[in-house]
């Protein structure tokens, strides 16, 4: 691969890989701010 094509896919790979950990933190963050305003 040219190194152009290797940087490519690790970017579009990174943002789909970002945005499924962005998701997948959003529910333990809305847990702890529920656990906070309870205490």
């Amino acid at each position: 691969y040219a190194p152009e094509d290797i940087i490519e896919y690790d970017y579009e790979y990174g943002e789909a890989e970002y945005k499924e950990a962005e998701s997948v933190t959003e529910g333990p963050t809305v847990t702890e701010e529920t656990i906070a305003q309870t205490e």
